[in-house]
């Protein structure tokens, strides 16, 4: 097997308006949670 895995944590936040989940990526200028729905495509990016 030649399988390149990456051990990462990934934190999620409940969108109160849709009751979605969402992965953080990063805080804004104004201490705001920058999020982006958790798929394979941003797992793959990083």
């Amino acid at each position: 097997m030649d399988e390149k895995i990456k051990d990462q944590e990934v934190l999620l936040v409940e969108d109160q308006k849709d009751k979605t989940l969402k992965a953080v990526a990063g805080t804004d200028e104004k201490g705001g949670l920058k999020t982006l729905p958790p798929t394979a495509e941003q797992k793959e990016e990083k």
